[in-house]
């Protein structure tokens, strides 16, 4: 239950990537560019986190970009 917390006000604009993540957002790091969205992981996460936060963000047309130490989710 505690994974599936929302972390945002209800009067604030969030993206819905991040009210999906809800408390996984703080192991994350969000770069938003000209054309896309990137996130990051800050550090290792374990599998069954990342598996969670694989699943959220390929629901909402990320995908992963696989490049050694610069591996990250990608939305264009």
């Amino acid at each position: 239950m505690l994974r599936q917390a929302a972390i945002h006000n209800k009067d604030t604009s969030v993206e819905q990537f991040a009210k999906g993540l809800g408390i996984r957002l703080d192991k994350l790091v969000v770069l938003n560019e000209k054309d896309c969205i990137k996130i990051k992981p800050k550090g290792w996460l374990e599998k069954k986190e990342w598996r969670e936060i694989n699943d959220i963000l390929r629901m909402q047309g990320f995908n992963w970009l696989a490049n050694d130490k610069n591996s990250c989710w990608i939305k264009t």
